[in-house]
């Protein structure tokens, strides 16, 4: 999925469960296969984003990504201004759910 933003082409790739973060230079995994999913079930790519913005006002994109299955799952903030050298962001918080 493209995602245009201050004339910088991000994109949000899936690849076999996992979550990725582009934007022509960097490449970062911001959400790894959940091991509870395998063989083909892992292909059905269960992590989603959730909503692209600045909001942490910095000028650059961030990230809210889940990954969410019938008995539970993770949704994780990612904000650009807590990225490290060679990150597009930084995760800042995340949200465990269990039913």
């Amino acid at each position: 999925m493209a995602i245009p933003f201050k004339g910088t082409p991000y994109r949000f790739e899936l690849q076999a469960g996992s979550s990725w973060l582009t934007n022509g230079t960097l490449r970062q995994k911001v959400l790894a296969a959940d091991p509870r999913v395998t063989g083909a079930e892992a292909d059905m790519l269960t992590v989603r984003l959730l909503w692209a913005g600045d909001l942490d006002h910095d000028g650059k994109l961030d990230f809210i990504i889940a990954n969410w299955f019938d008995d539970g799952g993770t949704m994780c903030v990612w904000l650009s201004s807590r990225a490290k050298a060679g990150e597009l962001a930084g995760q800042a918080a995340c949200m465990e759910h269990a039913v």
